[in-house]
């Protein structure tokens, strides 16, 4: 079980680890786009991509990730099927970092989530 502290560091290192790689795929993608269009890309438009990635992004303590997804889970799920998929791993990445971000999900945000989908209480 985390402590306290490891809580706030696991939320601080979540949003560091996950902004790189957001910052990073939204801005890519972006970009094409302009490109696709003819348009040129400027920083100003690969930073407002960058926000925009980072406004969506899950992320934070595994009971904050638990109950962002969970609210999804409540919403979609009794009218439609769901099948959840989630990035866990960006550009840029350490080994030692994703590894640690699976555990955790793995471990302390999957038992919430399949509680959640099999009808079970927060």
């Amino acid at each position: 079980m985390l402590t306290t502290s490891s809580r706030r560091l696991w939320a601080a290192e979540s949003r560091g680890y996950f902004a790189r790689g957001v910052d990073h795929q939204f801005a890519t993608y972006a970009r094409w786009k302009h490109e696709d269009a003819g348009k040129t890309f400027s920083a100003e438009a690969a930073q407002a991509a960058a926000q925009a990635g980072r406004a969506l992004m899950i992320a934070g303590t595994p009971a904050d990730v638990a109950a962002q997804l969970r609210r999804w889970i409540d919403a979609v799920l009794p009218r439609h099927d769901l099948h959840l998929i989630v990035k866990l791993h960006y550009p840029g990445a350490t080994l030692a970092e994703t590894t640690r971000v699976l555990e955790l999900f793995g471990r302390d945000v999957m038992p919430v989530l399949r509680s959640a989908a099999a009808g079970g209480a927060a």
